[in-house]
């Protein structure tokens, strides 16, 4: 597999049995990072398939498709069809649309966290990266896979990252929902 990421290091194979505790530890410690970055990305995948599901008992939105899709990125643009209509998510515009871009703008970095195969690699002196790994077939190449690198710190930032529009997101939802009377289900 050909990697063409910058960052790479001349990472060696260690097997489990032959892994010092320092490495365990380190894998620890990023997987808890990507844990934290996964739950930040499904909690605002699952608001935005609520928030359309919710949408279909508005009478707003009675001549709009509020059915469900499968794929996430229809999802997240019937949200924003909804979120065009006149009705009750435009009151939230500006808000809805920030989610909507904080989300679409780490979706290659997102399929590859949540949906790539790990593998954790150390160099000789001590340093580490976790490798993702993605089947991404295409006519041409129906085998074709993707790598993406990531060390402990890039992923502790993308997890702080993640976690603030989370937030800021969680706010907005939290707010639609006081607004239309959808708390405490």
């Amino acid at each position: 597999m050909n990697d063409r990421d910058p960052d790479r290091l001349p990472f060696y194979w260690t097997e489990n049995a032959q892994m010092a505790d320092e490495h365990l530890r380190a894998i620890d410690t990023v997987m808890a990072a990507r844990g934290g970055i996964v739950n930040a990305y499904a909690q605002v995948e699952y608001l935005f398939a609520d928030t359309v599901v919710r949408c279909a008992a508005l009478e707003a939105y009675a001549e709009l498709d509020t059915t469900l899709p499968y794929r996430l990125d229809q999802r997240v643009s019937r949200f924003r069809t909804l979120l065009l209509a006149h009705g009750p998510l435009s009151e939230q515009q500006a808000g809805f649309e920030r989610i909507i871009a904080d989300f679409q703008s780490a979706e290659e970095r997102r399929q590859f966290l949540v949906h790539g195969f790990a593998t954790f690699h150390f160099t000789p002196n001590g340093d580490m990266a976790m490798r993702f790994d993605r089947f991404m077939p295409s006519r041409d190449e129906p085998a074709r896979r993707r790598s993406m690198w990531f060390r402990p710190a890039t992923l502790t930032q993308i997890r702080d990252e993640t976690s603030a529009n989370t937030q800021f997101a969680l706010g907005q939802f939290a707010e639609l929902h006081t607004r239309l009377g959808w708390v405490g289900d």
